[in-house]
């Protein structure tokens, strides 16, 4: 679907914004949207032709809120054996290496986390048992959120974050 985007004055943005609204195993609704630029396509017989191609754009971190940004951060960075690029205790974070993104940067809030996390983060392992067995001797912790009986392992890192340990590919 098309999306019009209005700056303050009502005029609308002279970019194209392409929504799609997703939804959820839960049943909740997110809306994705992308911005798109318009060019011209001046290949084949000469007409011209309006393109469409995505902005550039490219995932630098997840944030995750934390009551101890440093403490959490150190758990998770030895939970992946990813790097640490930043350990401010207010805004800690790790990436798979220095130069390689996403990272997690957990950033520092006052109140606990008091409900099921709207996004979480999912790993693919080679030996699921093996990796649920490791994550819980680290600190994890598992978790129901009324998945059920299901082919992944819900767990919570030390502040109460789901996460989920897949299956292992076959």
């Amino acid at each position: 679907m098309g999306l019009s985007v209005l700056r303050p004055d009502g005029q609308p943005y002279p970019r194209r914004f392409n929504a799609l609204i997703c939804r959820l195993l839960d049943g909740s609704e997110y809306l994705g949207i992308s911005v798109v630029r318009r060019g011209t396509d001046r290949s084949a017989d000469s007409r011209l032709r309006p393109t469409m191609r995505s902005m550039g754009l490219e995932w630098e971190q997840t944030i995750v809120d934390a009551r101890d940004p440093a403490g959490l951060g150190r758990w998770w960075q030895e939970a992946l054996g990813w790097v640490v690029v930043n350990d401010d205790p207010d805004e800690f974070e790790i990436r798979p290496a220095t130069d390689q993104f996403p990272g997690l940067l957990f950033g520092s809030v006052p109140e606990p986390k008091t409900v099921k996390n709207r996004l979480h983060l999912d790993f693919r392992p080679d030996d699921q048992d093996e990796e649920v067995e490791r994550m819980l001797a680290l600190g994890a912790a598992r978790a129901d959120v009324g998945q059920g009986e299901q082919s992944w392992v819900v767990l919570a890192d030390p502040e109460g974050n789901e996460f989920c340990i897949l299956s292992s590919r076959i």
